[in-house]
């Protein structure tokens, strides 16, 4: 499973008796973001919710806020409540910003390359080379030419019939069909999620958020997983959200800039091309797939324009099959190696259990978040009054509760 490497052994850290560091519990969750002292009455709660969680190295890319207070100890009575969760499924669409911002970047990145790496390891040189091809040739073997001119109607060639054919190449692109298919979810998965935050605050916090998962998706040289990431963020029903983007750091532009300039499609993806040539002969990579999927197909084109009867026969265009040869290596070259780490066991549920919205569900909640016209200010009372109501009801729910409480204690 992705949540254990058998070549890897996992430890909790050990626990102090009379509560949990903080240091620890965001070592063992992956989470930048945690209090600096936990309250001690906590501890036991959390110490069993961590249980069978593996040790992990602590994200530096946030700060810590200072600790003590009602604010923190709730604000850890959530991650205890994720830890919980990420060993159960969750029920569908019950995933809240908080528990996305309670994971690090870097643990949401690492989960997202092993989802990828899964199925780049399953992608082979014949199923790349159907692209070539397409559905006029069986195990990558050339493009038949087409018959000789005659009066005689040619034989059926039971073999190689074309519904053979077709389906032989329909089962050859599986593993990319399944591929483009995690991708479009990743996409899905973001956008969603962004759309999803009830206030502008939250949605900008997760836009700031999934900006450091692509950029910890660089770094670890998943390259359709960074598209994956931009492709959310690029969804009409996120990018329409102007406010939520002006409450954006300048930090966070410059690398969400810089993503785009990445993978840009100017120059034939030059950006991307160069970057990749950079790390081909350092595997483990994940190359984005797309950009060479459309290099083979249009040299599959040509091919068969080639095998046709106006060209003489017996000549092989050799430039253009070392082309093929050398774009489905460059596909394959990051297989050579292995991602060292283990992804942090429950994401996994935690993502079955966020919403997933199809496009016009997304648009609709877009412009119920962020009307047309709306200003960042408008937005941010809206917000504001929304929390005041929700803490007032907080408080009226505690007291009937203590109300009742002492009412049974008297009795």
């Amino acid at each position: 499973g992705l949540g254990s490497d058998s070549g890897r052994s996992w430890r909790l850290p050990e626990l102090s008796p009379e509560g949990l560091d903080a240091a620890q519990l965001r070592e063992a969750l992956g989470c930048a973001n945690l209090p600096t002292a936990p309250p001690a009455p906590q501890a036991q709660s959390l110490r069993a919710s961590l249980a069978g969680l593996p040790a992990r190295r602590a994200s530096t890319s946030g700060s810590e806020p200072g600790g003590g207070g009602k604010a923190d100890e709730a604000r850890l009575l959530q991650h205890a409540q994720l830890a919980l969760a990420l060993q159960w499924p969750l029920a569908q669409d019950s995933v809240q910003p908080a528990q996305w911002l309670a994971l690090s970047p870097r643990s949401l990145a690492e989960f997202f390359t092993l989802c990828d790496e899964r199925l780049y390891q399953s992608v082979g040189h014949a199923h790349l080379l159907s692209y070539v091809w397409g559905g006029g040739a069986k195990d990558g073997a050339h493009p038949k030419r087409a018959p000789p001119r005659s009066p005689a109607p040619p034989r059926p060639v039971a073999r190689h019939s074309d519904a053979a054919l077709s389906q032989r190449s329909a089962e050859l692109k599986q593993p990319l069909m399944q591929f483009t298919q995690q991708f479009n979810e990743t996409a899905n998965l973001i956008s969603s999620a962004v759309v999803g935050a009830p206030s502008v605050g939250e949605r900008a916090a997760l836009l700031t958020h999934f900006v450091a998962v692509g950029v910890e998706l660089r770094g670890l040289r998943n390259f359709n997983g960074v598209n994956a990431v931009l492709a959310g963020l690029s969804n009409s029903a996120v990018h329409r959200m102007k406010c939520a983007k002006e409450r954006l750091s300048r930090a966070t532009r410059a690398d969400w800039e810089a993503l785009q300039r990445l993978m840009s499609c100017g120059g034939s993806y030059k950006h991307y091309r160069a970057a990749l040539a950079e790390v081909r002969r350092r595997p483990p990579f994940i190359p984005y797939l797309g950009v060479h999927l459309t290099d083979l197909v249009m040299l599959g084109e040509v091919l068969k324009l080639e095998g046709g009867p106006s060209k003489a026969e017996g000549k092989v265009n050799l430039t253009k099959r070392q082309q093929v040869h050398a774009s489905i290596a460059l596909c394959l070259a990051g297989r050579g190696a292995r991602y060292g780490f283990a992804a942090l066991p429950g994401i996994a549920r935690m993502v079955e259990g966020a919403s997933h919205m199809s496009e016009e569900q997304l648009y609709d909640a877009s412009l119920a978040r962020e009307p047309r016209g709306s200003c960042l200010a408008d937005l941010e009372k809206i917000d504001a009054e929304r929390a005041s109501q929700g803490q007032a009801t907080s408080t009226r729910a505690t007291r009937a509760s203590t109300a009742r409480s002492t009412a049974g204690s008297e009795a």
